[in-house]
């Protein structure tokens, strides 16, 4: 194959392209890393975006009481177990709405999870009282 530029071939024109793939395109040179964010500016706050969200998976397992220290869990465990909790919490103060008096009892409740296994270094969610 030869490969010969449109501007070395006399019989290649911009006027028989479409207007779509012109030298004019919108994209062109001026988009993507180009528009004058670099990518070590955008690596550096990714970087900080995924710290924050890390920190802040860790403080809402620390918060979690049925979470022993240390224990890994993956995000999702911590939000299933973070939901399954206040859902539980929930149901505790309408039922002391409904009963005074009887207080918040066990933190056992229906569907309510717990890490039970640790396999892998992770820690695996399974519900309990069912």
């Amino acid at each position: 194959y030869l490969l010969v530029k449109p501007s070395e071939n006399p019989s290649f024109s911009n006027a028989s392209l479409p207007p779509s793939t012109s030298d004019t395109n919108s994209l062109g040179p001026q988009s993507g890393a180009a528009l004058g964010r670099p990518a070590a500016a955008n690596a550096a706050r990714e970087r900080s975006r995924v710290q924050t969200l890390r920190h802040a998976f860790l403080e809402l397992q620390r918060t979690l009481p049925s979470v022993p220290p240390d224990t890994k869990l993956s995000k999702l465990d911590v939000l299933l177990l973070a939901t399954t909790y206040i859902a539980h919490l929930t149901r505790s103060l309408q039922d002391e709405e409904e009963l005074p008096g009887k207080g918040l009892g066990t933190l056992r409740g229906d569907g309510y999870l717990h890490p039970v296994k640790v396999s892998r270094g992770y820690a695996q969610i399974y519900p309990i009282g069912k």
